[in-house]
């Protein structure tokens, strides 16, 4: 899978329920959640989990910001948010759940499937501007969906070329400028996100040091807490190219 080319983002009501919460306000009735359908539909009633915060609720009125100037379309119990509706909605809490404890760059799915907890990351990358070499130990930031936090490449497996996908060297001491990497991430906490072929919107990230953006590159893998295996996600397929 070569991080450049196109893959259609999907905008599937029928996958499941992704929402990456980009602001949390708190008011006289409870928690308002905002963020950008990417994947499934969310309706009044829908039993949520928030991850990586672990806060289950029950979602109480959607608010549809759907239109290009951000102008409220309509708010009651009856609406559907669908993907690439920006919603605002209430959550009521469930099995004790403190809502006071859900973040902006949690990532909202239903409660029957929510998005996973990740621990360390497997990706692919492209070296686009640093003034040393890049090698393991290094702790730039990590940008994916609305998470902003800082990481550590924990090891380099692959170098290779980004225009051809040739593998020139195994297990690197080091990359450089215009290369491209598999590494092995590891996020400071806990964070959602998903493989790139499996949720687009959720598997593309940027990594940032000094004011600027030291690679851009895609989620190939996951690791997580309760299982410390990669992820079963077959990257194979030709027509999987991704776009930065």
């Amino acid at each position: 899978m070569k991080l450049t080319g196109k893959i259609p983002v999907p905008r599937d009501s029928a996958m499941p329920l992704r929402i990456p919460i980009q602001t949390v306000h708190s008011n006289e009735d409870g928690v308002l959640c905002r963020g950008n359908v990417v994947t499934g539909e969310i309706q009044n009633g829908t039993g949520v989990e928030f991850e990586p915060s672990n806060v289950v609720g029950e979602v109480d009125g959607v608010n549809i910001n759907s239109l290009e100037d951000g102008s409220t379309i309509s708010y009651d119990n009856s609406l559907n948010g669908e993907p690439g509706d920006v919603v605002e909605f209430g959550i009521d809490p469930i099995f004790g759940s403190k809502i006071d404890e859900i973040h902006p760059g949690d990532v909202c799915g239903r409660s029957s499937n929510p998005s996973e907890v990740v621990n360390r990351i497997h990706a692919r990358l492209i070296i686009l501007d640093h003034d040393t070499v890049v090698s393991s130990g290094y702790t730039p930031s990590l940008h994916v969906h609305t998470i902003q936090t800082t990481c550590e490449i924990t090891a380099l497996e692959t170098r290779y070329d980004p225009e051809t996908d040739e593998i020139l060297e195994e297990d690197p001491e080091f990359v450089e400028l215009g290369d491209g990497v598999e590494a092995v991430i590891k996020p400071q906490t806990p964070i959602s996100v998903e493989p790139v072929i499996e949720f687009p919107e959720l598997g593309i990230f940027a990594l940032r040091d000094v004011g600027k953006v030291v690679a851009v590159g895609v989620v190939t893998d996951i690791e997580n807490s309760a299982n410390s295996d990669i992820s079963d996600v077959d990257t194979t397929e030709e027509e999987d190219d991704i776009t930065i």
